[in-house]
Order: C-alpha cells, then sequence, then structure tokens
C-alpha cells in the first residue's frame, strides 16, 4: 500500500495525506499536475532519520559556538596575550584620530590585526604592538626601547602634547587610554609658549584584571615621575620607553559583564577616563 503526499518544503519530500489503494506500477502521471513524491511508511521513518543526524550536527555547532562567545577565551598562565595599539588624536577633537604610528614611538610590529567593517568605518587602525604581556604574570619594570629622536621627530611629539593627543590600546577587546604627555607652565593660558614645558611619558602601566583563566578588565596609567622633557627638541635626544604589567584578582566581575564598566560611555574623549 502507498500513501498520497503533501509538500513538506522544510523537509524536501512530501508527508501523507490518506490512505489510498495504488494504481500500481506503470501507472501514468496526469499531465499537467505537479509530480509528487510517494513514500511507503518505512521510507518515510528511513527519510526522517536520514535528515535527523545533519540537523542535530547543525544544533550541536550553534550551541557549541554560542558557548564560545558567551564564555570567552580562557589562558593557561604565561600564555601571551595581545596589546593593540590603535589610534591616537586630540581629546578635544574626538573625530581627528590618526593611526598610533603616526608618531615615532617605538619600533611597531608588521602584524596588523584584522579590523571588521564597522571597526574600518570610525577609523580603527589595529596593529600589534610590542609590548610583552603574558597570563597572570606581573612585570615591575621592562624596557621597551630605548630611541633616538631627530628634531623633526621630537616636534611631532611636541604637537601632539600641546594639542592633548591621547592614545587608545587593547587587550583582548578591552579598550583603554591614556594621554601621550603633558604641558607645564603658567602662562600657557596666557599663550607665554616660550616658558612652558613640554614632557613625554615613556612609561606605561598595564593593570589587568583576571577571573580565574579568563581577562576581565583592563586599564593603563602614565606615571608623571618618569616623564621626559623634550622641550628643547635637541637632535639625538635618547628615550627610553618602557612598562610594567599588574595582574589583578577580580572575582566580583564575570567575564559577560566585563563590559559594564564602558555602558555609561561613548567611547569618546569627552566622555571616558583617563588614568595618570
Amino acid at each position: 500500500m502507498m500513501l498520497d503526499t503533501m509538500p513538506c518544503p522544510r523537509l524536501g519530500w512530501k508527508l501523507p495525506l490518506s490512505d489510498r489503494s495504488s494504481s500500481g506500477p506503470g501507472s501514468e502521471v496526469a499531465v499537467g499536475k505537479p509530480r509528487t513524491l510517494r513514500l511507503s511508511p518505512s521510507n518515510m521513518l528511513s527519510a526522517v532519520l536520514s535528515a535527523w543526524p545533519m540537523r542535530v550536527v547543525t544544533l550541536q555547532f550553534m550551541l557549541g559556538l554560542t558557548m564560545v562567545i558567551a564564555t570567552g577565551p580562557r589562558y593557561a598562565a604565561h600564555e601571551p596575550l595581545q596589546v593593540i595599539a590603535n589610534k591616537v588624536g586630540p581629546f578635544n577633537n574626538p573625530s581627528e584620530t590618526y593611526e598610533y604610528y603616526s608618531l615615532p614611538f617605538c619600533s611597531r610590529s608588521k602584524k596588523k590585526r584584522r579590523e571588521d567593517f564597522g571597526e574600518r568605518l570610525v577609523g580603527d587602525r589595529k596593529i600589534v604592538s610590542p609590548y610583552e604581556v603574558t597570563f597572570l604574570d606581573n612585570v615591575p619594570w621592562r624596557l621597551l626601547c630605548e630611541q633616538s629622536f631627530s628634531r623633526s621627530e621630537l616636534q611631532m611629539f611636541t604637537k601632539a602634547i600641546e594639542n592633548d593627543y591621547y592614545f587608545e590600546m587593547f587587550v583582548e577587546d578591552l579598550p583603554m587610554w591614556g594621554y601621550v604627555g603633558e604641558v607645564e607652565g603658567e602662562d600657557v593660558l596666557l599663550g607665554h609658549l616660550e616658558t612652558i614645558r613640554r614632557y613625554i611619558y615613556p612609561h606605561l602601566h598595564f593593570s589587568i584584571g583576571y577571573n580565574e583563566d579568563q581577562v576581565v578588565s583592563v586599564n593603563v596609567s602614565t606615571n608623571p615621575q618618569r616623564k621626559v622633557d623634550i622641550t628643547e627638541e635637541f637632535d639625538g635626544t635618547e628615550v627610553a620607553f618602557s612598562y610594567s604589567v599588574e595582574w589583578v584578582a577580580r572575582s566580583d566581575l564575570q567575564w559577560g559583564a566585563r563590559m559594564s564598566r564602558y555602558h555609561d560611555s561613548r567611547f569618546l574623549p569627552g566622555t571616558f577616563e583617563i588614568h595618570w
């Protein structure tokens, strides 16, 4: 006995309508009527079972992908993390940004980080920096590089400092910001630029929060006590760039809530907090 069938587009075959006797092999199909697949109950069961494993695999893949996204990457002790340098720009004009290495910082890595379309739209220019950070390893102090600057390179830093340039970096897709340097002098508001001093911040301190084996917070701060005076802009001025790393236990902060501290910010210089 065969069964008449109805379309089932989700599975690609027909479902039974009612019990009717078959006209037998060799029966003709009426011209103009759609050709339908005719399945016996046993064949129908086989078709369902054959389609089911693919659906199970697909569901397992989707659930697995969701789980990875929801829980985030996990690190073993001493496993390296990338510090991504993104951009610099004037604090008071967030729409004006430049590549981080448009300023002559320590030799940059040649490895660029792949950016999605949205990041390119907002002007992100992410590149792997030479800062070496490994999971749970504190670094009291480490030399990044010693660099000899020409007068023109110092003038680039001078211009950036006078315009309150900030920089943006990322660790594990978490942003952090800091100033390139500072200007000192009582007459700066009066326009007496010859009396002010310009300092670059060559040392960065990274404070990274962790919960078990995951990164849940990041912060970068500068140390005014280690600032370097570049006011004179002497050719051949040498600056030693360095950094330190501190790991802070954050059992109170879960990976899924790690962006909560940024919710009140639009990620613009006028609203984010820069740490000194």
